[in-house]
């Protein structure tokens, strides 16, 4: 090897040596102490390297004044800024209010934090223990002990020993039978009532997780389509059943199959938007004052009640849109999860997760979209305006809608409605059981109809019209 390499490797290992002497390679840390020395007369005294007698003991003391005169010792003269008060600590390292000396509990500062939890002290769930935690003295082995053990619990493991405490450790798991768990697999009721054995910070956790599991089973089931809604009522100012016609004739005990357009005018008029907002500020304040009353102080808490425009240009409709929408009271703990219910001036209600609105509508004020509001309430095309291909059919943002359903033999109709979709268009579309009931602004109308039907959607109500009067004809021939 060339010189400069083979001097390399030996530095290397010299480094290698000296590193495994004072990471515990064997040497007494007691006999080991530091001097600031010159390091050259140090390396050239031979002797002096070799004698033992020359290294001192780390815990003697040496009342050599000489020496000490001679060290360059680090003196600390003070510090700038607000030291450990300008950060996050943990109460038992509060310098404003000594652990000592103070009440551990109700003496903090504002940047006080829980040694166990590592959260604010303000929101320690078990501050009246976890306040006397510190990390020196008799108790510190336990609190550290409690520190590391809080880290290292998942809230999944922490669920499971919730569960235990109620009868639900195995829950769904399949075991045999009577044995209490596997036969309780999809028992939402009972689950719910064991929850209520818990206390109700875990309450509250567990149900917030549950509902929000069901929220994304459900919205992932609708956007599949293999979500079922039960019997779901047309909702509009005016509801109006325009045509009826026969499919399939009464025979025997099984009646009439009749189809039925139904026309729904969804639109929201401003004065109509102004005044539920009116009355929805008004609980509020109702709402609030009984917080108040019942706290002994007022909880301020954000409304989002109001009339919002978009933040970006609709791409369909050329123009940002309004719409006014109001908060409903959240299913689950925490305002994260709240949903609003959205009034358009065309399209009526809906509901959105506020994320998701607060992302693409800002709040102004309400005489700023009384007119756009009335131009798109008075508008009757679609989004795409008049000038769309598909006028006659296109019902997109549109403010008076066509429906179609069945109304009649649900069961069998229902049933062979899917089996004609699937066979046609190869998809497995669940046909929807709807609620008919007139209405004449916003409220049932006097000798008007109520029924209940199966829905079809506009693009499959011809091959499924055909089908059934086939199907028809066939049984009669049959018979």
């Amino acid at each position: 090897l060339p010189k400069e390499e083979v001097d390399r490797l030996v530095e290397l290992r010299t480094e290698n040596r000296t590193n495994s002497l004072f990471k515990g390679g064997g040497v007494d840390a007691s006999r080991v102490a530091f001097s600031f020395t010159d390091v050259e007369k140090r390396a050239d005294d031979d002797d002096a390297m070799d004698d033992e007698d020359n290294v001192k003991k780390a815990d003697d003391d040496d009342d050599d004044e000489a020496d000490a005169a001679s060290d360059d010792d680090v003196e600390f003269t003070g510090h700038s800024g607000g030291g450990v008060q300008s950060y996050q600590h943990a109460r038992c390292h509060c310098t404003e209010f000594p652990f000592a000396s103070t009440n551990h509990k109700d003496d903090c500062c504002s940047k006080c934090m829980c040694f166990v939890c590592d959260v604010p002290v303000s929101q320690c769930a078990q501050w009246d223990q976890h306040c006397h935690a510190t990390d020196v003295g008799k108790e510190a082995t336990m609190w550290k002990a409690r520190r590391t053990a809080g880290r290292e619990i998942s809230f999944g493991y922490a669920a499971k020993t919730w569960l235990d405490t109620v009868g639900f450790a195995d829950f769904g798991n399949g075991r045999e039978k009577g044995s209490g768990y596997g036969s309780n697999k999809g028992n939402v009721g009972q689950f719910l009532n064991r929850l209520l054995g818990l206390k109700l910070m875990q309450q509250n956790l567990l149900f917030e997780v549950f509902a929000k599991l069901v929220e994304t089973t459900v919205r992932t089931a609708r956007r599949e389509g293999k979500f079922d809604e039960a019997i779901m009522e047309y909702d509009g100012r005016k509801v109006e059943i325009t045509d009826e016609t026969d499919v399939v004739p009464a025979a025997g005990e099984k009646g009439a199959l009749c189809h039925l357009c139904v026309q729904i005018d969804r639109g929201i008029a401003y004065t109509d938007a102004a005044q539920r907002l009116k009355e929805a500020d008004a609980d509020r304040a109702a709402a609030a004052l009984q917080r108040a009353a019942g706290s002994g102080r007022a909880v301020p808490r954000r409304s989002h009640n109001g009339f919002y425009r978009g933040r970006n240009v609709n791409p369909i409709a050329k123009k940002r849109l309004v719409c006014m929408a109001l908060q409903s009271r959240s299913h689950v703990p925490g305002e994260s999860s709240f949903t609003l219910r959205v009034f358009r001036p065309k399209s009526g209600l809906s509901q959105m997760p506020l994320v998701d609105f607060l992302q693409k509508y800002v709040k102004c004020d309400p005489k700023d979209v009384e007119r756009e509001w009335a131009e798109e309430y008075a508008n009757k095309d679609c989004w795409h305006g008049p000038k769309c291909k598909n006028k006659a059919t296109c019902e997109v943002g549109k403010r008076i809608v066509s429906k179609h359903v069945l109304a009649g033999s649900l069961l069998d109709s229902m049933r062979s409605a899917e089996k004609i979709v699937s066979r046609k268009y190869a998809n497995e579309y669940k046909m929807k059981v709807v609620r008919v009931v007139e209405k004449e602004d916003d409220t049932p109308k006097d000798g008007g109809q109520s029924v209940v039907a199966v829905e079809v959607p506009t693009i499959y109500i011809d091959e499924v019209l055909d089908g059934l009067a086939a199907e028809s004809e066939l049984g009669a021939e049959d018979v």
